[in-house]
């Protein structure tokens, strides 16, 4: 049989979640992605501010 090589996860592309609402949270746009977790501008719609948001 011929079985491709596991591919790491890392390996796979991320979904960009830009513009998804996430609980009382609009992600904004990515600001930066590491090995587990990536950090995005969200607005936190009940304060109306602007927040770091992380997804791991």
């Amino acid at each position: 049989m011929n079985q491709s090589p596991p591919v790491a996860p890392s390996a796979l592309p991320e979904p960009d979640l830009s513009g998804r609402r996430l609980g009382d949270y609009q992600l904004l746009r990515r600001l930066g992605r590491g090995g587990m977790a990536e950090v995005y501008l969200a607005e936190q719609l009940s304060l109306r501010r602007q927040v770091a948001f992380k997804v791991l």
